[in-house]
């Protein structure tokens, strides 16, 4: 592998970024970069996307966890356990439907349907954690878009592990100040957001994370 160039080269701030990551994919978003992360990767490629580095996110956190509480404090529509097995939840049919589970784990295809139409609002509020593996997906039916939907992790150190060719659509919000993301091996995609605040943020192996 290429040997990572020094972290004190700011000239050029999208190679540096680029050369410091590892095996991922952005497409046509914003990579935002806080000046007390810390990178460890190497090699992610950034397709038609921005960079910004030193960037300061205070303002960007709190408003994350003003975001978070908010979607928490709203009541649900409607609530579940654990979502373990092939579902589909529709919209409520008042253009904003808030669900509240305890973890969505899904594997082996299973998938996760939400429908709805293009004004529709989802808020998922998931006490827990959520875990995507071998080819399970939550996907988005109707004309009910991405940006509409959030899943709003409450847990401090909440995970968040979409895996092995699996894919998700929505805003993933994890302000958590322990929350680690891991979007990991080929095929799997997130078309959407992560917004963390925590431990961190992992996009390897040929996962890509795609802005709707």
């Amino acid at each position: 592998p290429p040997t990572p160039p020094p972290l004190n080269c700011r000239r050029q701030r999208q190679m540096c970024i680029r050369d410091r990551f590892k095996d991922g994919f952005i497409d046509a978003g914003t990579l935002f970069v806080d000046p007390t992360a810390t990178i460890k990767e190497l090699n992610i490629v950034i397709e038609g996307g921005t960079v910004v580095e030193d960037q300061d996110l205070t303002p960007a956190v709190a408003d994350a966890l003003r975001a978070s509480s908010d979607a928490a404090a709203l009541t649900p529509t409607r609530t579940f356990q654990d979502i373990k097995e092939t579902a589909d939840i529709q919209s409520g049919g008042n253009n904003l439907t808030v669900v509240e589970v305890n973890k969505i784990e899904l594997k082996d295809g299973k998938i996760l349907t939400l429908s709805g139409g293009s004004e529709d609002n989802f808020v998922i509020n998931i006490a827990d954690n959520l875990k995507l593996e071998n080819d399970s997906k939550i996907k988005l039916a109707g004309d009910l878009q991405a940006s509409n939907v959030l899943f709003n992790f409450k847990k401090k150190d909440a995970s968040v592990e979409i895996k092995k060719g699996s894919s998700a659509s929505g805003v993933f919000l994890a302000p958590g100040t322990d929350a680690v993301f891991k979007i990991e091996d080929p095929g799997t995609t997130v078309v959407g957001a992560l917004i963390a605040a925590g431990r961190e943020i992992s996009i390897k192996k040929d996962a890509q994370v795609i802005s709707p």
